[in-house]
């Protein structure tokens, strides 16, 4: 009878029905939504405000039964991850997991996959009963499997979702929450990585990487449910297969290349990136690794399924 208890008090969560049981987005949305799931009366807030976050960077039996409490009874959360060129090659910092009324940045910078809080991470992340709502889920997903042993279930990737109902892809999430009306992230600053490559690796977290992180998942279920408003079927089914092909990258080879004329392999608004990526198969991601000695230009990740399609973003690079 302890075990059991203290099985219950480690996964922290009670669901209902899996997604799949649900015909359609509606009866998914109504269900995740509706009072029986105890989120009802908090959702009629979304947006008009900002929960204070709760940082977690130890576990223990009070950490335990405060996450069980704060989790009982969800049907979705909201998610995100920060860190220093987050992927396989880089480094995982925080994973933020929210609900409508609690925002928890779990703390797992130099953690190891078999670090209790690491569990607990994992029993809530791949839970299949538990919608996962996350803004481009590809290098969030690859450094959870690869540094963590995390494997992500039951996504919904709003920008696949975004990219599906409105033909625009690539959309940041800023970008993507104002298009529906919501609230943006006033808080998110790119600029930072010029200054401090390894910002998300700076130790305390600082009011400012508080206020990021929390940020990006705060203001998610507004645009869930504007997703999920009004979709056919076929639409939700689409969206769906974007965001598990956005979850394959994970096992993809990666290489890197060393790009000198970044403007040229960029192009103005990112659109040779976008050509390049999407004529090869590819995924590819900026990092702030330096070059070889030596060598000027700046790295860059490449995530590929074909030795030919590397060959080309290379050929590509050293223009």
């Amino acid at each position: 009878e302890s075990h059991k208890q203290h099985r219950i008090i480690i996964t922290g969560i009670s669901v209902t029905l899996p997604i799949q049981f649900y015909s359609t987005p509606a009866l998914l949305m109504s269900s995740i939504f509706s009072p029986a799931s105890g989120m009802s009366q908090l959702m009629r807030g979304d947006g008009e405000g900002a929960v204070a976050p709760r940082i977690v960077d130890t576990f223990s039996e009070a950490v335990a039964a405060e996450l069980s409490e704060a989790f009982a009874g969800v049907s979705a959360i909201a998610l995100d991850a920060e860190g220093v060129d987050l992927s396989r090659h880089g480094r995982i910092s925080i994973v933020q997991v929210s609900t409508p009324n609690c925002c928890v940045l779990v703390d797992v910078l130099g953690k190891e996959p078999d670090d209790p809080l690491v569990g607990w991470l994992r029993t809530l992340l791949e839970n299949e009963l538990v919608v996962k709502i996350i803004h481009d889920c590809r290098r969030d997903a690859d450094a959870l499997h690869h540094l963590l042993r995390i494997e992500l279930a039951n996504v919904h990737d709003t920008s696949c979702w975004h990219a599906v109902r409105t033909g625009q892809v690539y959309k940041n999430l800023n970008d993507v929450l104002q298009y529906n009306g919501l609230r943006t992230n006033q808080f998110r600053d790119n600029s930072v990585y010029n200054a401090n490559p390894a910002f998300w690796a700076i130790r305390p977290l600082t009011e400012e990487m508080k206020k990021w992180a929390s940020g990006d998942v705060q203001f998610m279920f507004g645009l869930y449910r504007s997703q999920l408003k009004g979709v056919s079927s076929a639409v939700a089914a689409r969206a769906q297969r974007e965001g598990a092909s956005h979850l394959s990258w994970k096992s993809a080879s990666v290489g890197f290349v060393t790009v000198r004329n970044v403007g040229l392999f960029v192009g103005r608004g990112g659109a040779s990136l976008r050509q390049l990526q999407s004529s090869t198969s590819t995924m590819i991601a900026s990092i702030h690794r330096p070059p070889p000695a030596g060598t000027p230009g700046r790295m860059f990740l490449v995530y590929h399924r074909s030795d030919e399609a590397f060959r080309r973003v290379r050929q590509a690079a050293s223009r």
